[in-house]
């Protein structure tokens, strides 16, 4: 059950009357984007973002803050607490509110402002306290939030924060503002998981959500066996014709008979001695 007893806000000023104007008047009574919530049209992606300036101390009244929220930056001293000051509904400061929507021209999207875990948040800042008393201080026409706490830090964190979903790496479940599907974007399932243990399937859609089923049970006979295939045909054994016969090789010339040699000339007599 949740802690936050929600009620349409109220401030000190009460109207005793819509305001209306001429039909023939080319005026409008206000503009979207100086709402509390509801829908506004903006042109870029940083008209999203809340920007606190560096080093400041005090009311952020920042020009540069398309959408504000009401915040008071402290100085970091012992009594002087970073505050967040909602409207009395408590889901709505400045002119930010719980799941307002927002066209951003430049990106032809319409982006709704989130905060899955609000109520845990809440509670959690409810209960809690630190330097200067409770965290969370409740009065007829508005709640102030300090940081006087790790619950305090943590739920001023959620409103200050601006992450944009598709944005510097940002996905749909950690982005305060969410691209808002419409029927012109299509939502299909990317995968799933199955746990045994559990008997669940869990779906995962290209929007970042999750789809769970539970209580899956095994049914069904066990599927038949494919059918073994055939095998092949041998292949056929090659006929081709007998390589024919080389010639025999032609019979060697014999060689020349030698040249007998010369006779030699008969020796010359003596001469007979001198008697």
């Amino acid at each position: 059950m949740s802690n936050l007893n929600y009620k349409n806000p109220l401030s000190p000023l009460i109207s005793t009357g819509s305001q209306s104007l001429l039909r023939s008047s080319t005026f409008g009574t206000t503009f979207s984007v100086l709402n509390t919530g509801g829908f506004m049209e903006v042109y870029t992606l940083n008209d999203l973002v809340y920007t606190i300036p560096p080093s400041f101390v005090g009311d952020v009244e920042f020009t540069g803050n398309t959408i504000p929220i009401q915040f008071y930056k402290g100085n970091g001293g012992t009594f002087s607490f970073d505050t967040l000051t909602l409207n009395s509904d408590n889901i709505s400061s400045g002119r930010r509110r719980l799941g307002m929507l927002v066209y951003v021209y430049q990106t032809n999207q319409i982006y709704q402002y989130s905060i899955d875990n609000y109520n845990t948040l809440w509670s959690n800042a409810l209960a809690a306290s630190g330097i200067g008393g409770n965290t969370v201080v409740i009065s007829d026409f508005g709640t102030t939030v300090k940081n006087n706490s790790p619950a305090g830090q943590s739920f001023i964190d959620t409103w200050t924060g601006s992450t944009i979903e598709g944005v510097n790496g940002v996905t749909r479940p950690n982005a305060r503002w969410r691209i808002l599907a419409t029927s012109s974007t299509d939502i299909f399932v990317t995968g799933g998981t199955y746990f045994s243990a559990t008997s669940t399937l869990d779906l995962y859609r290209n929007d970042g959500n999750t789809v769970s089923i539970t209580g899956i049970t095994s049914g069904g006979g066990a599927g038949i066996s494919g059918i073994s295939g055939l095998s092949g045909l041998s292949g056929l054994s090659g006929t081709g014709p007998s390589g024919l016969s080389g010639d025999s090789g032609l019979e060697g010339i014999s060689g020349l008979e030698g040249i007998s040699g010369l006779q030699g000339d008969s020796g010359i007599s003596g001469d007979s001695g001198i008697s």
